[in-house]
């Protein structure tokens, strides 16, 4: 009886240690640290814009906390219909599918990839309110973002126009995300702040050359 035990035992603790060793390397949302949302940006000399207030940092970790390299992170914009994508400029590291609407990036050695992702306002598309931006990592889904875009009118570049539709938008339309650039849940005067200092430093002083349709 106590060797049968003993064996039960045995098998019990395999199969803990197999479902440890199955789960190791694959992502967890609960552990891996994500941003609340993503600011796109615009061009500066012809490349992407590098400003700090577009990036967008992921840290992709499994159950047990640790790093998932290589781990392929895609942020789809498919439900944000008030921003666009840039089909042809974006950092090398990114890569952009303009029929699905997302951009793909993945973890370095550490489970860090820190997107910066180019585009424009859709003035014409329909203001959202609420986080658009459906993410995934090695196809388990993260949290859902916000997105916000300097370039707010997709055109000429980072303009005292589009500071005035932030400000605007902080006046009128305080719950639109796509001029909540510090990425906090609502446009406030801080927001208005982080534009005019893009502008300012000549940031996203282009727009992009061609966008997705």
């Amino acid at each position: 009886m106590t060797g049968l035990v003993r064996k039960a035992t045995l098998i019990t603790a395999v199969g803990l240690l197999a479902g440890t060793a199955a789960m190791a390397g694959v992502p967890s949302a609960t552990t891996s640290t994500q941003p609340t949302g993503i600011a796109l940006v615009g061009q500066t000399a012809g490349t992407p814009d590098g400003t700090s207030f577009g990036a967008a940092a992921y840290t992709i970790r499994d159950a047990s906390s640790n790093p998932v390299p290589g781990s392929t992170v895609i942020m789809n914009f498919a439900a944000c219909t008030d921003v666009k994508l840039c089909s042809i400029t974006q950092p090398v590291s990114m890569s952009v599918n303009c029929a699905a609407k997302t951009v793909t990036g993945v973890t370095d050695a550490a489970g860090l990839v820190t997107f910066r992702v180019v585009g424009g306002g859709n003035l014409a598309g329909v203001h959202t309110t609420a986080p658009c931006v459906s993410v995934t990592a090695d196809g388990v889904p993260l949290n859902t973002v916000r997105a916000a875009t300097f370039d707010m009118n997709g055109s000429s570049g980072v303009t005292l126009g589009d500071i005035t539709l932030a400000k605007n938008d902080f006046t009128f339309n305080p719950t639109f995300t796509r001029s909540d650039f510090n990425k906090n849940g609502a446009v406030t005067l801080a927001d208005i702040t982080v534009i005019k200092v893009v502008f300012s430093a000549g940031g996203s002083a282009a727009s992009c050359g061609t966008y997705c349709p």
